[in-house]
């Protein structure tokens, strides 16, 4: 006869014991307040996403915004359009359309003009240079008068429209600034103020850039290293 006291086996009350939790894969985090913390964990998992953050988001930047933010976080990242290191970037006025030059290559008064107006490029210089306030006119070799040289302030960084189009832009739309430059040496022309220009081209988000001309805007020229 079994003792009182024995229990047997299959009456043994079965007993649950609790099984540990999954380990994650992932380190959870604490649960921000700061917009932009959540967008950077949606952007790297969008599955760890708190409710709480879920709402934190839409108060912050609006539904459709965090509807679009989860969307691209579970799309994965864009490809990415930034020049790799190394890459050739344009940044320059295209040389195979327009005719270039250096800056040693242009005639000695071109090279002075160059050099003043990037000197001066939005005020008149002063003193004026001696070409204007001493020098002599080409067409007549008389002084240059008072009105003539209140013409050079004036016509100083005026704006340049571009009516022809010879220049990169939209024609007509400017864009440029003008600079006068001395006479060449030998010009037989009627103009008291030669041929030479130099301009400053304002229209080109990658940055400033200069040209000539020698032949009042018939052409022009690209100085490549200004």
């Amino acid at each position: 006869m079994d003792s009182p006291h024995q229990t047997h086996e299959g009456h043994e009350k079965s007993v649950t014991r609790p099984q540990p939790a999954p380990q994650a894969d992932w380190e959870p985090q604490p649960t921000s307040t700061d917009a932009a913390v959540v967008v950077q964990r949606a952007a790297a998992r969008p599955s760890g996403l708190r409710p709480a953050e879920v709402l934190q988001l839409q108060r912050s930047i609006g539904n459709r915004a965090t509807q679009r933010v989860l969307e691209r976080s579970e799309r994965g990242p864009a490809p990415s359009t930034a020049p790799e290191l190394g890459a050739a970037v344009q940044r320059k006025p295209d040389t195979t359309k327009y005719a270039t030059t250096t800056r040693s290559a242009l005639s000695p008064e071109l090279q002075a003009g160059l050099t003043l107006g990037q000197a001066s490029p939005t005020s008149v210089p002063s003193p004026l240079p001696d070409w204007v306030a001493t020098g002599a006119r080409p067409t007549d070799g008389k002084p240059y008068n008072s009105k003539e040289r209140k013409q050079f302030a004036f016509k100083w960084s005026r704006t340049f429209a571009n009516n022809a189009g010879g220049l990169p832009g939209v024609a007509g739309a400017g864009g440029y600034n003008e600079y006068y430059a001395q006479p060449s040496a030998g010009y037989t022309g009627d103009d008291v103020w030669g041929q030479n220009r130099v301009l400053r081209q304002t229209n080109d988000p990658d940055g400033t850039f200069w040209w000539t001309t020698a032949d009042h805007y018939t052409t022009y020229k690209y100085v490549t290293d200004a």
